[in-house]
This record gives structure tokens, sequence and C-alpha cells, in this order.
């Protein structure tokens, strides 16, 4: 209960690695379309400002550039199901890997098996009130694609 209560007044830190197409201009920035659920694919959609949806969130700060690909450190400031997701779909730059929120003009060279989405970071407060940190190294064949990017 003390846990899901960080959750639900987002008081939870979670930092997230993602590799997605093209390369975003800008150096960091916020993305804040509602999501709702589509009632015709079912996905969860982005939709423009000032139309019905839940609030939603993302912060987002470039690590590296690459010729056709950007490589972000993401922000959760809400946690939204399929957030990120959905985010940089609307955004114009889909996580790579991504075959249910994607740009079919995006061709997958890489044949992850996966989104190029990481969790790595995570910190709240546990029970006795210490601040707890945790960190997740990059995955192998996460790295691995970074590599050929260079």
């Amino acid at each position: 209960e003390h846990l899901k209560k960080q959750f639900q007044t987002r008081q939870v830190k979670k930092i997230y690695l993602g590799l997605v197409y093209g390369k975003i201009s800008a150096d960091e920035g916020i993305i804040d379309f509602p999501l709702k659920r589509s009632r015709l694919s079912g996905k969860i959609v982005a939709m423009p400002k000032g139309e019905a949806g839940r609030e939603s969130i993302t912060a987002f700060t470039v690590i590296k550039k690459f010729a056709n690909y950007t490589y972000l450190e993401l922000d959760l400031k809400t946690g939204r199901s399929h957030q990120l997701r959905a985010h940089l779909t609307a955004y114009g730059y889909p996580l790579i890997g991504d075959h249910l929120y994607f740009n079919k003009k995006n061709k997958d060279k890489f044949q992850l098996g996966r989104v190029w989405l990481h969790a790595h970071k995570l910190s709240f407060t546990d029970l006795s009130g210490q601040h707890l940190k945790f960190t997740a190294p990059l995955p192998k064949e996460l790295n691995d694609i970074l590599k050929t990017l260079t």
C-alpha cells in the first residue's frame, strides 16, 4: 500500500532509455498529449491538446543524435499504459522495434524482437522513510545496437 500510494501521487521516479527513429532537433523537451484508448484499434492513442483524454506528461533529454536515430533519456511525469510508446509515436519519433505503435515507413533493420526501451532508474521511499535508488544497466542486445550506430 505504501508503494502503491507513491505511484498514485507520482512520487516514484522512473527514468527510461529509448532509441527512436529520426533525429530530434531539440536537445530536450516535454511531450504532453492526453492519452485515451481508441475505440477502433484498442491501442492507446495520443490526442491533440484540449481533446478528451487522461493527462500524460513525458520529459525527454537527448543523450546522442545519430544520422537517422536519436538516443533518449525519458522521464515519466505520469505513468499511463503505453505512455512512452504512444507519446513518442505521436511526437513523430517512434521507438525502434515497436510493432504496435509504429510508422509503416520506418524499416526495422535491427530485427530486435522487442521494443528498444529500457527501464533504467527507479527511486522511491521505503517504509522506514529511506529514499532508495536503483539503476539497471543497458541490456547487451540494446547496447550492441548503439555500438553499430557510432
